[in-house]
Order: structure tokens, then sequence, then C-alpha cells
């Protein structure tokens, strides 16, 4: 299946909120701009006098010993998802890898000849930053004048010139250097792109591989005459822009490709090139800051989106450029934010931005992408630039109602090839990109790539039980019946081929034992090659009979039996249900292989050969040891052989046969002895013995933090407790085999050390300390002679060598070697332990300013945007915790370590540490520490710090807040939130609790209570967190004027609500609870604000239903009733009549009723509104002064059937616009743009109106709702045939 086209070139319209702005429609956006083009004009002769004055021109000649000796090594490891075999696994090597700079070595690093500069401001403003750090006397505002140099001081040659070209490039994208239009061009909504087609085959063979030509750019060497060239030749261009043919400047492109492949590139440049993030974002928000033309500044709004998506910028800059956004103009500021806040947790991504997310990006819409099940079904599910493959499968889990997803696994198709991109950090798009690329070079548009997306599973946890999850048993039964039907599973025996058919055919059929029916069965399920061996009758037979001997007589329960099915799947093709891993090298006891794979099942690790035969197989009962070094895994088993593995994959592959060892281990009821208990009192009369097993009562999980376990020695029968600390817990959930025993039981003699006794807490220890790991990773002091003279005087020395203990000393420099690089990630490092040690009171507070600030600005969100920095942190706290005399000290530590947890984690070598660290300290708070970062690694990280709210939680020593829900019939719930609940787990509650029919239709939205955003209403984002995204609304449409440290805790939370959203399935009489608490209190505002057209007559009687809706047989309102007319009447009629006539129409009417309770009389009214064409609408009023056919004045109303415009005074429907006739709309903060029609006869309706987010969202929520049903229902969609899974 191919991407869900968005069919129009569109972008969200606004512009920058400084007064410079000259205002102008949305349709003149990305049309042709004469007024850009003379400035253009204007500041290129400016440009030209300045450089021709002597002294002017800075080329800057310590660039000149600079050369680029060796390309960046991350896009040679940018390797083709395509490319792999059916088996093997495409995974990014930072896979699984929570956050971080997920590019090259060399990229993620950056540049550490960066030492010399000082630190940025954390929180800094753009000008500031810009006058202090930008070369020579560069503004920090919009020019479209060539760079005289780049705006940050470069060292590389080529980075020189790649930031010249990157300027260029951005302004002909932006608009701001005019060009010839060749390729597809940034239109706005309802304008006709120029197809990639049309463009001559001659232009567009020298642009297929973006990413190969930014390689051998960089790969090249540069002169110091290069630069001098590149100058005037950036003269010569900007002087003529249009008729300038410059195609010889390095990095520069000519101007005869697409709009797509100019994002591409200069992406391409950032995530290739470290050293250039901070040049490109400097750029774009310099040309955003000040910009006087509204085309210019949409543009550069969406290039900033797709970059914070791409890379990530430096530590130095990034305080800088949040600190920008929250400066800008709200709707597009805080997508960017929230973008880039994302992408902070997943890092640089490894491919420029696709086809289907420029579309997006320039629509400001997310992008839907169409996912296969191995059920057949098909959904849309939502996904950004960020998106990983682990939150989509989280995504179609929740759908589908997946409880245990764990071996399930996304799989990318283009053609024949197939790559499994696991459930990991890999970015969707990234692969999606890839599958662009391939179908480019294949000589085709990118948007025509037939690329599809299953899930499936991968592979069996080794502890897995079929049926416990009966979702998940039933996708993989499909699974497995599809796969024998085409040949992945091969069944050896024809008898277990005749089972698996009578089975799939009585679970299809109910038992229905017909032979035609079963014949048609035979010859559409049966492998072809069982098929030709036979005639069909001989199969039928077969079946029939298996059916009728073994089926129709038990009746066998169709959940038990689909389970039976996949346990003999589980136990018979483990190797094919198997993550696969593609090795450089494997080093074992008895020699070496090369391009090898190794597979992880259930049943343990095997090395494999290209023919996938096995080499070796270990079980995970003989794999007593796991480690892991920069780029290989080493598994060492019981009997001490040792098997070093070396590959880009190793991230994964290390955390893959941790958690099965792991997971093995804390289900396992088995262990053994591995050290003398003589002298242990608990185990006297036990007569236990080395070598010992030993079967727990219960798992060894639950035992938790006791030091004794309850089991039974199985040598002797006797049952009691047993020490923890002799005993080593073996993972596996079965009683070991005899060989296994005998090969741990002869180590064990040997005094061999590789199996230990699980781990324990020593009366008056800590516990485990990051002492091993500091002597590996902690920075060490000067190794030049001098250094170590001066070292061995000091006084110091000790405190020194105890670097991971508790100090109240002031740090100086960072603890961790790789932190102490870069001079940026060295300030903030020592910023963030000052943090620590004045929030844990040791340390007194430079200025006044509250907890949850300190923590958030300088230790959390640090933590949260850099791995390194994360790190860094994790090991300042855990060096604060750790021999803390202070009682008070320590406990404000372990709040410090809640927070972090509550947000991200470590990477995997230090998380190890960590969960040691946790699990073997005394501290109450350590327990739930641990629970927490199971938890956070298990659901995802967070975008933002903590919220106030949280803060409030922990001080009041309760993991929850309670937060009201209100309903639109008034009502209010409360319901508990913490920081691991997600919107959609919020609206899944309230759903559940009210036990409401379609789900979907219903929505959630914050109502804002602040000053300033009196009556707005915000859709939620339904995957995110509660608290990150109540951060994110009040931190852009609440701004306080107040101080910054007093904006969050004197802020009014904003109201929670609850209401019905889309009004599909809303007929009147089918859901009484719906129509009682959701349809009728939303429909009588409408009503009495007079957005229906209708009779005085109608009015009248629909007034009647609402009194008796609302007093039932009450007689004090019926004699008042002249003082209720306004509740109950449209306010746009009540001036027609005085009100004694209303009262006497009102009470004739009213008389007439007869109803048994007030829910009915809702009913009843519901029902003659639902006759309209503007029922279930929502109504935006606007002013419309694009179409001269329509009233100035309109109300959208929005409903099932569409966009209708309806005339303000005669409330008459005058057109209503069906979904499928609305290929496109744009907004912004004070506009709406509507494109109508398809081709040559689209026509654009802008409105003005301050609710464009929300006719945007509802609009968008229609259509998204329309598309999956039509997908669930259809075998095609987007114009392209959809055939059966074949993986």
């Amino acid at each position: 299946m191919a991407s869900i086209e968005v069919e129009q070139s569109s972008i969200e319209v606004g512009g920058s909120r400084q007064s410079t702005l000259i205002p102008a429609p949305p349709a003149s956006a990305f049309g042709d701009d004469d007024e850009d083009y003379r400035r253009v004009t204007k500041q290129q002769h400016d440009a030209e006098v300045a450089r021709e004055k002597p002294g002017k021109r800075e080329s800057g000649t310590k660039f000149g010993t600079a050369t680029l000796s060796k390309a960046s090594k991350g896009f040679e490891e940018m390797q083709a998802v395509l490319e792999m075999e059916r088996k093997s696994s495409i995974l990014n090597p930072d896979d699984e890898q929570n956050g971080g700079d997920g590019s090259s070595e060399n990229s993620a690093d950056q540049s550490t000849g960066d030492s010399d500069e000082s630190a940025y401001s954390s929180n800094g403003s753009w000008k500031t930053f810009a006058q202090t750090k930008f070369h020579g006397k560069t503004s920090h505002s919009y020019c479209c004048a060539p760079l005289q140099h780049p705006l940050l001081p470069k060292r590389d040659r080529a980075d020189h010139l790649a930031a010249l070209a990157s300027w260029v490039t951005l302004l002909r994208i932006m608009g701001d250097l005019p060009e010839t239009e060749y390729g597809e061009s940034f239109t706005i909504a309802g304008d006709d792109p120029v197809v990639l087609q049309e463009i001559p085959i001659e232009f567009t063979q020298q642009t297929i591989n973006v990413v190969q030509r930014v390689r051998d750019n960089f790969l090249r060497k540069y002169t110091k005459k290069d630069i001098d060239d590149a100058y005037k030749k950036y003269s010569d261009l900007f002087r003529d822009p249009v008729a300038s043919e410059v195609t010889s400047a390095p990095f520069l492109q000519d101007n005869r490709e697409s709009m797509l492949e100019k994002v591409q590139y200069i992406t391409s440049m950032g995530i290739y090139k470290a050293d250039l993030r901070d040049e490109i974002y400097c750029q774009v928000c310099k040309q955003l800051t000040n910009n006087p033309s509204r085309n210019s500044s949409i543009r550069g709004w969406v290039m900033l989106y797709i970059f914070a998506g791409s890379f990530l910028p430096s530590e130095r800059f990034a305080p800088v450029l949040l600190a920008m956004l929250r400066d800008g103009p709200t709707e597009q500021a805080q997508r960017v934010e929230r973008h880039l806040r994302r992408a902070f947790r997943t890092g640089t991504r490894g491919q420029p931005p696709s086809w289907l997310e420029f579309q997006a990006a320039k629509n400001a819409k997310p992008v839907l992408l169409p996912v296969i099940l191995m059920n057949s079904a098909r959904l849309l599910v939502e996904a950004d630039s960020a998106t990983t493959v682990g939150e989509l499968c989280a995504q179609i889990s929740h759908v589908i109602g997946l409880e245990d997803r764990s071996g399930f696994s996304i799989y990318i198709t283009l053609g024949s090839r197939i790559a499994c991109l696991g459930h990991g950090m890999h970015r969707i798009m990234d692969a999606i990109s890839e599958c662009e690329t391939h179908t480019r070079e294949q000589g085709l548009r990118e948007s025509s790539s037939a690329w599809r997306l299953y899930f499936r599973r991968e592979f069996f946890t080794p502890w897995y039980e079929p049926g416990n999850d009966v979702t998940a048993s039933e996708l993989t039964y499909r699974q497995i019946m599809r796969g024998v039907s085409v040949g992945e599973y091969k069944c050896d025996k024809e008898e277990v081929l005749v089972l698996m058919a009578a089975q799939k055919y009585f679970i299809d059929n109910d038992g229905d034992v017909d032979s035609t029916k079963i014949e048609e069965f035979v010859k559409s399920w049966l492998p072809k090659e069982h098929l030709s061996a036979h005639e069909p009758s001989y199969w039928v037979e077969k079946v029939k009979k298996e059916i009728e001997n073994d089926f129709l007589k038990e009746k066998p329960n169709l959940v038990s039996l689909k389970s039976d099915i996949v346990t003999f799947a589980m136990n018979k093709w483990y190797n094919l249900f198997s993550r696969f891993y593609d090795v450089d090298k494997v080093v074992g006891p008895s020699g070496s292989w090369t391009n090898v794979i190794i597979g992880i099942n259930c049943k343990g690790y095997n090395i494999m050969d290209e023919q996938e035969n096995v080499k070796v197989h270990l079980s995970f009962i003989e794999i007593t040891r796991i480690s892991k070094g920069r780029h290989t895994v080493s598994v060492t088993t019981v009997q001490g052989d040792e098997y070093t593995v070396t590959s880009i994959h190793t991230e994964d592959l290390f955390d893959l046969l941790s958690t099965c060892q792991t997971g093995l281990r804390r289900r396992s009821k088995y262990g053994i002895v591995v050290h003398d208990a003589s002298h242990f009192e608990s185990a006297i009369g036990f007569g236990l013995v080395k070598g010992d097993l030993v079967r727990f009562d219960l798992p060894f999980e639950e035992f938790g933090e006791a030091d004794v376990y309850r089991g039974i020695v199985m040598r002797n029968g006797k049952h009691g407790n047993i020490p923890r600390d002799v005993i080593y817990v073996l993972p596996t959930t079965e009683e070991p085999p005899a060989n296994v025993m005998g090969m741990l039981t002869l180590q064990l003699k040997k005094e061999w050390s590789n199996v230990s006794s699980a781990p324990s807490k020593t009366p008056g220890m800590e516990g485990h300390t990051l002492q091993a790991y500091a002597k590996l990773h902690f920075r060490q002091a000067s190794e030049t002679a001098v250094g170590k003279l001066l070292s061995k005087a000091s006084l110091k020395r000790k405190d020194k060598e105890h670097a991971w203990k508790f100090t109240k000393d002031a740090m100086k420099k960072p603890l961790l070697r790789r932190t102490g690089l870069r001079e940026d990630l060295r300030r903030a490092a020592v910023r963030s332990f000052n943090a620590i040690q004045m929030y844990m009171g040791d340390m007194a507070k430079k200025e006044p300013v509250t907890d949850s600030i300190l923590l958030n600005e300088n230790i959390i969100d640090v933590a949260m945007r850099n791995r390194y920095l994360r790190d860094e942190i994790f090991c300042q706290v855990m060096k604060q915790l750790t021999e803390n005399p202070n009682k008070l000290s320590e406990e404000r530590g372990w709040h410090v370590m809640w927070m972090l947890l509550t947000c991200t984690f470590p990477q995997s070598e230090l998380l190890d540490e960590l969960e040691m660290f946790l699990r073997t300290n005394p501290n109450v708070f350590a327990k739930r520490c641990l629970e927490k970062l199971h938890m956070t690694k298990r659901d995802g990280c967070r975008y933002t710090p903590p919220h106030q709210m949280e803060y409030d939680a922990l001080a009041n020593r309760h993991p929850a807040v309670e937060y009201q829900v209100l309903f639109p019939d008034q009502s209010k719930q409360k319901i508990e939130v913490d920081s691991s609940t997600r919107m959609c787990d919020v609206h899944s509650k309230i759903v559940k609790k009210l036990q409401l029919k379609n789900s979907e239709e219903y929505g959630l939205f914050f109502g804002l209570k602040d000053k300033d955003s009196v009556g707005k209403l915000l859709n939620v984002a339904y995957w995110d967190y509660f608290f990150d995204y109540l951060s994110h609304i009040q931190r852009y449409y609440m701004k306080s004027t107040g101080s910054h440290e007093q904006t969050e805790a004197n802020m009014i939370p904003p109201v929670l609500i609850f209401m019905k959203k889309l009004w599909m399935n809303a007929i009147p009489g089918r859901d009484k609870l719906a129509d009682s608490k959701f349809h009728f209190p939303q429909e009588v505002p409408n009503f009495l604000r007079g957005y229906h057209a209708c009779s005085d007559a109608e009015c009248v009687s629909l007034g009647a239903l609402l009194f008796k809706a609302k007093y039932g047989d009450e007689k004090q309102p019926l004699d008042h009733i002249e003082d209720v007319i306004p509740t109950l009447l449209p306010r746009t009629i009540i001036e027609g009549k005085p009100p004694s006539e209303w009262k006497k129409l009102l009470q004739a009417n009213i008389a007439q009723l007869k109803f048994p309770t007030k829910e009915d009389a809702k009913v009843a009214f519901l029902k003659m509104l639902s006759k309209w064409q503007t029922y279930g609408s929502v109504f935006f009023e606007v002013r419309q002064r694009s179409t001269k056919t329509y009233p100035k004045d309109l109300i959208v109303a929005v409903n099932h059937n569409g966009v209708g415009l309806v005339d303000t005074a005669s409330k008459e429907v005058l057109v209503m616009h069906s979904f499928d006739k609305i290929p496109n709309w744009a907004f912004d903060e004070h506009s709406f743009t509507l494109v109508i029609g398809e081709g040559s006869s689209t026509s654009k309706i802008y409105m003005e109106t301050t609710v464009g987010h929300n006719m945007d969202d509802l609009i968008m929520s229609y259509v998204g709702y329309i598309m999956n049903t039509q997908i669930k229902k259809k075998p095609s969609y987007a114009g392209i045939v959809v055939g059966e899974s074949v993986c």
C-alpha cells in the first residue's frame, strides 16, 4: 500500500508576530512577490558596495589549515532498508536507545575543537546570542544579501563552504532569492505544483541521490582558492539570481532541482555534519526575525519544523532556540517546539525528509500511515518525522486492544523486498524516505512509491503463554495460517498439514462439514506444492475425516484451539520466529566467522551462516553473562566459552538478550547453590551442597528483596528457607536438563566465577555503587608528568579517587570522560551538579528560584535533550546518594532521581549500573524509583520536564493527581493521572466508566481560563503524556506576564472537557446515555444562539420540548415561563414578538406534551433537530472577503455531511461541501483558508477567524475517521491496489 497522499500542496498560513509584518491574505503567500524581488535587488547592491570596500572582506585565513580527510561514518551506516535479505533486521545503530543523537559517531560527538569558545547562556535571547556569537557584525534579523562569512565560526573549509551554500539554498526555498522554476514549487493550498514528470530527464538524472552528493562534497579537499572563488560566484548569483548559471560552486546545487530536493539537500547537510547544525538553525532563525514578507515567513517556519524533526541543535544553541520559539507566533512556534522535543528523545535521524513528510509539513497536518495487520484488517495511524516504530506499535496495540505487544514488530515492503524495522527507536519515516529514494532511482515519482507497512509477530518471548492475550493469539494464529498457505512455514509431515487445515476450516466455518466448502477451502489455502501433488478430492477426504474424528465430537473452544496452533508453531518454527542481526564478525572459542547472522528466539541464541545453517546454538540457561563494548556484545557460557559479536546493531542485540535473560530470571522457580551455606543459620539442617538444584515456591520476582527464598532442595526433598546469598537464579521457566546441570556443577567445582548469587545487601552498606564504573568511564587526572606530580602532592588525592561518593564540594569539571570533550557539555554538566547540590541543600541558592524551575531548567530538561549529559546527570545523582551522611539531603536526592526517571533513563551501559544501584539500595524510595525506571523504559520517555502538579504530588507523598473532567451536561468527574498517564488513557478511562459506544467519536479538550485566552478550546494530542501536553499548552496558550519563576505555579489549570466530537452515529434514541449527557446539552446552545434555520412554529415546538426536558411536569416554572423564555427560544427571534405572545404559544404547546421522563423529552428534542442539515454541527462565526457571491459574514457548520457555509442573517445553508470535495485547507492565528474542488476548478475561500485551529482539528478528525472507515472496507485505497501479505 502506498502512502495516503495529500492531494495538493499547502501550508499552515501565518507570519511572525513582529510589528513589521505586512498583512496579506494567505492566497498570496506562495505566489509572485514583486516587492520581495525589489527588496532583494536593493540588498544585493548594498552588499556589493560593502564587499568592494577594503578591509570588509573576511574570508578568514584561520580556515586554511583545515581539511576534511575522512568522511563521517554516519552516512556509511545509512544502508538501504530494502537491500537486506528477507530474514535480516534493519535497526538503527541507536535503536532501542532512548534519546540522544542517532547519527554517526563523529556527528554525535560533534566538534571537539570548540573548547575555546565560551558556553552559550542557558537562558539567553536570540538577539544576545547573535550579537555575541555571530562572526563579524552580522545582524540577527532578516536579510537577502549574500553572507560574507558563515554566521558561526568554522575551522574546516568544507564546513565554511557548506554554510555559504546552505544560505543560498535556504533563501531559494524561502523565496528570498528568485530563480527559474524547473521542478515542484513550494505552493499554497489549491495551487497546481509542477510535477516531477515534467522535469527534463537530464535534470532528473543529475539529482537522483541527495545523500550521496552531500557525502561526496564533504569527501573532497578544499583550498583557500576554492573559498575565494565561491565568494565571486555567489556575488554573480546574487547580482542576477534568475539568469546566473552557477553550477560549479562547492556544495551549491543548480536551480533546476525540485523544491523537495532542495529541502532534502540542506537537511542532509545538517544530518551529516554536526558542526553545521547550529549554523543552519541560525540561518533560518535570522530569516524569521523581522521578516516583512508573509511568503518568506511561512516557508521559514516550515523549514524550521523540518529541521527540528531531522537534526538537533547543540547544547549551546538549544536553550536559545527554545527561548526564541516561546516569543514567536503561537501556532507555528508551539508546533516546532513540540516536534523538536519529540526529536530530542530519538536523536538525529538517518535520512532526509521524505516527500510524504514534506507535504505534511507544508499542510501543517499529521502523516497518516496505512498499516496492514495479519488478520487482513487495515488501519491508519498518525505519525510525524520523530515517530519511532516503537510508538507506532504502541498506537496500533492501543487501537486493536493488544495488551501484550512484546515480540510484535513493524515490517516494510517495497516490491519483493522486505525489511523488519523492529519495535524500538528506529524512525519509521527514515524507512519510508529510503523507499522513496529507491523509487526515484527507478525513474518514478517519490509520491508513487508503493511501500507497505505490516504489523506482525517477529519472535516469541521465552515466557510467552498463548491465550493470555486473545488479540495477540488471534493475530499470531492468522499469521501462522497465512504463512503455511504461502509456504513461509513448511509442514514436514502430511498429517500435520491435514490437521492444521482441519483446524482452520473448523474455526472459519464453525464446524459446518460441507464437501463443496471444504474443496473451495483446500484450493484456496493449501500450499501449491502439496495441492499439485494430489487431486483436491484426496485432500478433501482427509480434511473432512480429521474434522469429523477430532472436532465434531468434542467441539473444542475456538480460543483454546487457536492457542494450541500458536503453541505448536512456537515449538516447531521457532527459528523462523526470530530476530535476526547481520554481524560483521563473531569470535568464539574455536575460531571466528565473518558475515554471519545472529538469531534470537524463544529457545536461545543462534549463530548462523548466510544460508541460515546453525553453527552454534546456546540456550538461555547456558548463558551466564552478557557484556557490551562500544561495537561488540560478548556472551559467556557455563563452560566458560565466550562469543564476541561485532555489529552495528550491538545496542539492540544487547538489550534483547538482557531482556530475555532478566525476564526468564524474574519468572524462574529454579536456582543452583553456588556457595557454601554452612555458615548461614537459616540453612542448618538442609544439607546444602554447592551445585544443588533448588525449586522455589514462587517465581523469583515475587520474593522481592527478601533475604531468604522458600523452596525445596531437589536432591534430598527438604523444604524451607534458603539464603539468597548462596543461590544463582537460573534463567528458565522449566526444570533445567541434566546435561546443563552437569556443566554448571562441573564449573562450580573448579571455583569458576562466571555464575554468582543474586545481588544482596550487606548490613551497614549502601549496596551497589559506581566505583567499578568510575574506573572505566569517569574522567581521570592529567596523565602528563606535571599532572602526575601535582596529583601525588595534592591533599585531595583521596577525594579524587572517590569521585563516585557524595561530596559537598563544588564541581569544576564533569564526571564522565566523554562529557568533558566538549565545552558546551562541560559547562552544562557543572551547572547541573550545582543545581543538584542546591536542591539537596548542600549548596546555597545563588538567586531565588522555585525548586521545580531549578530542577527542570538545569537538570531534567538538559538530561532529556542530550544523551551524554543524561548519563552525566544520572551519575551525579547516584554519586550524591552514595554514602550521604545527611538524611534530609539524601531524601531530596531521591526526589531528583524520581523526577528524572519519570521523564527519561540512561543509556544501556549505565542503565545496568542504575538498576543495580536501585535494586540493592536500602532506602525505601529506591524500590519506587526502580519501578518507575521499568515503567519509563517500557512506556517511553516524556518530552517535557515534570509539571508543577507532579512536584506538588511528590511533596504530598502521593504519586497521582486528581484532575477534574467537565461534561457537556455540566456534571463533573475526577480522574487520577500520574506521570505515566497518556491522554489516550484518560479517554479510555472515561469511556469505560461511562460505558459509551463508538468511543472514537468522543474527544478531550482543554478549555483555557487564562485572561488572555477566554473561551479558547484546544484539542488534546491523543498519544501525548497528560502532563507533557498540559505543560505545552500552558507554555504557549496561557502565557503569563509575570516572572518566569511564578508562571506555571500561579497559572489556573485549564479545564479538561470530554464531549462529542464526531457526530457519525448520533441518531436520537439509539443511545439514551449519549443523548442525555452529550447530544442534548451540546445541541441546546446551538439552537438558542439561532444557528439553525427554523420557523417560529418550529422554534415554539422545540422551546416546549426544551421546557419539558428541563422542568418536566413542574408547574411553578410554567406559571412564570416569561422569566425563562431566553433559555427556551433562539435569541434571534425573541424580539420579533412580545413576551406575552411567546408565553401563550409556549404554554399551549407544553400542555399538549406528555413524556414519562425528562430524558424522553430530550430525545424528542433531538429527533426534531436531526431532520435538519445542520444537526450535529460545530458552528464557527467568520468573516470572508474572497468570494463575492457569499455575504461577508458567514457561519461555518462542520458536521458528518461536510463543511457548510451558512448565511448569518437568514441561517440558510448556502452550500455544503462534502469532505471528498475539500482537498486541502490552511490556517493561522487569525484566518482559515478552505480549498474547494480539484484540478483547474479549485477555488479558495479565505475567512477571518481566531479559531482556525479548532476548524482544522475538526475537519482533520472527520477526514481521518472517514479514511479509516474506508480503508477497513476496501482492499484498495489511494488508487493503489493492496495485495495480501506475503511476509
